[in-house]
């Protein structure tokens, strides 16, 4: 029988950790939270909500700049490392198992963030659901930072397939992109060297463009005061940036 929950529901497992060795090796972004720190002008001590917060990468680096931190997320597996990492780290955060569209009781924040393409998995109707409540969680004045692919530069030179090898397996990512949609879809398969193979749930994001964030945030009530192509500050480039990162703040 084939599991009827959405894709995001049951992606971000143990088969998630397995095809990507990598997260589990990577460091704090102790860089990226510092530059997130400085762009959204925080104060010390300042609540911040770090929404689809993963393995917690940012929300320890954040944690780690002296803020108060909530990271949630709907996956218990990356929240598990997460909670192993923060306290390796020895820093606190409180961790939320929770729909990122369940944030009315959580408020007030000084800000939010939504790193890494965090965002988009809920279809369009959802997506604005979410960013509703966003502005709901956030103090008059609180600051949102919203980070995604830019796929306008993105589906430029957008791969079919990409095929990569470890000391384990062989790894495919098969790509489509549904024009009329906006909906980028892919299939993930790891064809294991002792001769097994792992298939990941089939994942469906829906690849925002500028001019859709824009509009969707200002009918959420939140003002964009900046676009930048990274988590740096680096100016937006529809052709070459690799993020479109959104400074945003709440309107009223």
């Amino acid at each position: 029988m084939s599991d009827a929950r959405p894709w995001y529901e049951t992606f971000f497992d143990e088969r998630y950790v397995a095809f990507y060795p990598a997260l589990a090796r990577r460091p704090v972004a102790v860089e990226e939270a510092h530059f997130v720190a400085g762009a959204l002008a925080l104060e010390p001590g300042a609540r911040v909500l770090d929404l689809g917060c993963g393995t917690g990468r940012h929300s320890i680096g954040l944690a780690l700049e002296g803020f108060q931190v909530t990271g949630l997320d709907l996956s218990p597996a990356l929240l598990e490392r997460a909670r192993s990492t923060a306290s390796a780290r020895g820093v606190e955060v409180t961790w939320l198992e929770r729909d990122m569209r369940d944030l009315e009781d959580l408020g007030p924040f000084d800000a939010c963030v939504s790193l890494y393409t965090a965002f988009g998995f809920l279809g369009d109707a959802e997506d604005q659901e979410v960013l509703r409540q966003v502005k709901a969680a956030l103090r008059p004045g609180g600051a949102f930072l919203l980070d995604l692919t830019n796929f306008l530069g993105y589906l430029r030179r957008f791969p079919p397939e990409v095929w990569r090898e470890d000391d384990r397996a062989v790894l495919c990512e098969r790509n489509s992109y549904d024009a009329a949609t906006g909906v980028l879809v892919t299939r993930r398969t790891c064809y294991y060297k002792d001769g097994g193979r792992m298939d990941l749930p089939e994942s469906r994001v829906r690849a925002y463009l500028p001019h859709e964030v824009q509009a969707m945030l200002h009918r959420a009530g939140l003002r964009v005061e900046q676009v930048l192509g990274a988590l740096a500050d680096v100016p937006f480039s529809w052709a070459d940036s690799p993020n479109q990162v959104y400074l945003c703040r709440r309107a009223g």
